[in-house]
């Protein structure tokens, strides 16, 4: 699976969304708010094996599924 497929998942899952994720789409506007950002965090963290700094957890970086996925493929070149 396709690491946006699979982010675009876990984000589906996580917010509870049984249509596609746009990857472009604005996440706040379909039900991610702090608490969920939290999980959905906790959940990349798990999933990918990376650990985000806490400068990075801003919400400007998990705002959509394209910004997420680029961010966890910035974390997991670096542990490369």
């Amino acid at each position: 699976m396709k690491l946006e497929e699979n982010i675009t998942a876990i984000v589906g899952s996580l917010l509870k969304i049984t249509e596609v994720v746009d990857p472009d789409a604005d996440l706040a506007s379909i039900g991610l708010d702090s608490m969920s950002a939290v999980g959905l965090v906790v959940e990349l963290e798990a999933i990918f094996n990376i650990a985000f700094e806490d400068e990075e957890l801003l919400l400007k970086h998990f705002d959509t599924v394209r910004k997420i996925v680029a961010k966890v493929e910035e974390k997991r070149a670096l542990a490369e």
